[in-house]
């Protein structure tokens, strides 16, 4: 397995830094996260674990999207398939095909309902989304 990509910091000054576990935590936490809590402990508390292992996230402001009513987005564990084709989306279109990887919507539903979502219901699906890309999310 590769060594994981030195901070920006060692990466400008050249300078090796001391990584903590706060930077690298155990399976079940979340980088970045202000305490050492499990993932779901940093989920918005209206985000359910169900027993498959997704998490389903009643959003705050429902949409509609071609006729389709979004009143919560159910986000399941990428796959390599899903990173395979993140790595090949481009830059501006990543956002809303991340949203639609992660809730298996069709890509075009995924990123018009990426647009249309209110940045409430956006920054409670990254939170779900990021526990899942660093291996954090449920088993």
């Amino acid at each position: 397995m590769n060594a994981p990509h030195p901070p920006v910091q060692e990466q400008l000054m050249g300078q090796p830094s001391v990584q903590s576990d706060a930077e690298h935590p155990p399976a079940g936490r979340v980088a970045g996260a202000s305490t050492d809590k499990p993932a779901a402990d940093i989920w918005p508390p209206r985000a359910v674990r169900n027993a498959n292992g997704t998490v389903t996230l009643p959003l705050a402001f429902p949409q509609t999207v071609r006729g389709q009513r979004f009143a919560e987005l159910t986000f399941h564990r990428f796959t390599g398939a899903d990173v395979s084709v993140l790595g090949s989306v481009p830059q501006k279109s990543q956002l809303g095909v991340t949203l639609a990887r992660a809730t298996k919507l069709r890509t075009s539903v995924g990123k018009a309902l990426f647009r249309q979502l209110d940045m409430a219901d956006v920054n409670d699906a990254a939170g779900i989304i990021t526990t899942f890309c660093f291996g954090n999310g449920p088993q």
